[in-house]
């Protein structure tokens, strides 16, 4: 039990472990410890879940991370098909502050109507949202 002189010794919720508890329905009687059992989220629990699901996300970033450019490969792929153009083009870097295309073809290659060997794109963030900061084209 704990003591008035000692507010440390006091559980959070104001009411120490041992002392007795009245069930609502049928008024009976009984101790701190069975009602904790009852409860089924307990503080600790809720703490283990945080954790798992911290370590999930950490997990799934990355994966995300390590297939970045798997990724982007995609996206552009779906881009250059909405926009029904046939490209060729090597994904070089894919970061959080710049990205880098080389070797592009625009058309058919063996007669292609644009070819440019780099472009690198500079990421600039505004409020933590990601924009095109500069395009730098090379050839």
């Amino acid at each position: 039990m704990a003591s008035a002189d000692n507010p440390d010794d006091m559980p959070l919720d104001g009411i120490a472990d041992d002392a007795p508890a009245f069930d609502g329905d049928e008024g009976e009687v009984h101790d701190g410890a069975a009602m904790a059992a009852k409860r089924p989220w307990t503080r600790k629990k809720r703490w283990q879940l945080s954790i798992v699901l911290c370590i999930l996300i950490a997990i799934a970033l990355g994966l995300a991370w390590s297939n970045r450019k798997e990724i982007a490969d995609d996206y552009i792929v779906q881009q250059l098909e909405a926009l029904d153009l046939e490209a060729q083009y090597e994904v070089a870097e894919i970061g959080t502050d710049r990205q880098v295309l080389r070797n592009i073809i625009i058309g058919d290659p063996e007669r292609p109507d644009l070819t440019i060997e780099e472009v690198s794109v500079a990421i600039a963030f505004s409020d933590l949202v990601p924009t095109i900061g500069r395009i730098t084209v090379i050839n």
